[in-house]
């Protein structure tokens, strides 16, 4: 048996090696770029609190990836509120309220007011009413939140309002109101209307669980580099004693 061991083909742990190394080192420069998108988009955020808001139809792709201030005029679509469900804050589900607000141009926008807790009813701890006169709002540039595993198709029409939707995108919004909508969302300031949590940042893992990532892939290369030196000076080792 030992006999066997020795002679084991040493082409198996370096096709193992060639295979495995550019994945993992990969996936480690992966995670350090995800890192400095992720600081970039914090950086970015922070940024936009001190520069002016800016209105409606000056919303560019470059401002809402800067998730700039706005302030938008327009009335709210008090009736066809929206709650996205399966948010959780300090370990209590809960709703996000979507909030259609009408602009003085007709266009619609989506405005975020924020979170709300919701009983073992699956109903909001909360009174959602809002009024319906004209109104302005300020708030930043943000989008819808984003599930991690894809829910299945959204209804198309509901009977009662507000509806409750899982991660919606904007398209099945638009869809259920029957009408376009901005292909943004206004994340509400803390100081607008409404007894709702208002504690936005951009989605998605923070900074530093990239960087631990990416750690953790290059310290596998290292590890797997040392098997490989390992399986190779073995193999050296028995062909000498297979030739004494």
């Amino acid at each position: 048996m030992n006999v066997t061991a020795r002679r084991r083909p040493m082409w198996i742990p370096v096709a193992v090696y060639l295979v495995l190394m550019p994945a993992m080192l990969w996936l480690g420069f992966w995670q350090l770029d995800r890192y400095d998108q992720r600081q970039d988009q914090l950086d970015s955020f922070a940024a936009a609190e001190a520069l002016a808001p800016l209105g409606f139809d000056e919303i560019s792709d470059a401002a809402r990836q800067r998730f700039r201030a706005v302030t938008v005029n327009g009335r709210y679509l008090a009736d066809r509120q929206i709650l996205i469900d399966n948010i959780v804050r300090n370990s209590r589900n809960g709703f996000f309220v979507l909030s259609p607000i009408e602009l003085v141009d007709g266009q619609v926008l989506l405005v975020n007011r924020g979170w709300i807790a919701q009983s073992p009813l699956r109903e909001p701890l909360g009174d959602l009413a809002i009024d319906d006169a004209a109104v302005s709002v300020n708030g930043r540039v943000g989008q819808l939140p984003v599930g991690g595993l894809a829910l299945g198709e959204q209804p198309t029409s509901v009977t009662e309002w507000p509806a409750i939707l899982q991660y919606p995108t904007l398209e099945d919004v638009s869809t259920l109101l029957q009408r376009d909508v901005a292909p943004w969302v206004l994340l509400a300031d803390a100081d607008s209307p409404g007894n709702f949590e208002r504690r936005w940042t951009p989605g998605g893992l923070p900074p530093e669980r990239h960087l631990g990532y990416a750690v953790q892939w290059f310290a596998m290369c290292i590890a797997l580099t040392l098997l490989m030196l390992f399986a190779a000076w073995r193999s050296a080792r028995n062909r000498e004693n297979d030739n004494n």
